[in-house]
């Protein structure tokens, strides 16, 4: 896998790193050599949505401690004004997203358009994207 540039997480990829999946973890180490690891900020909304509901304690803090290692990328003006065009372009043709998704994919998108998920069914319906 010799993937170069922007890659953004999506939150089920941070999901199996945190619960320490050995693939996961192999994919990430590899892709932090040779790529710019983002994750974006509704990604960050999702998994801290999940930490403050598990019942472990702890886990918003080993939340914290594995994402301060990867830029944060807003859910500016401009990645709402393109998630909004992908949700209306997409529902058009009858496949409809999550907003939550859209809303990733249009951040990958406004950086270089990949994203490392295990989400591949929502994904792989957006022009552009690249699904690692």
């Amino acid at each position: 896998m010799e993937t170069t540039g922007v890659i953004f997480l999506d939150s089920c990829f941070v999901i199996e790193v945190l619960r320490k999946n050995a693939e996961a973890h192999a994919k990430l180490s590899l892709l932090r050599k040779t790529s710019d690891v983002r994750i974006s900020t509704i990604a960050l909304g999702e998994l801290y949505y999940g930490a403050f509901r598990a019942k472990r304690v702890g886990e918003p803090n080993m939340l914290k401690l594995v994402l301060q290692f990867f830029k944060k990328e807003p859910f500016d003006e401009a990645t709402a004004e393109l998630c909004g065009k992908l949700l209306a372009d997409l529902e058009k043709q009858g496949k409809v997203i999550e907003f939550r998704d859209a809303a990733i994919a249009a951040t990958a998108l406004r950086y270089g358009g990949n994203i490392l998920t295990y989400d591949k069914k929502h994904f792989e319906r957006i022009p552009g994207i690249t699904i690692i």
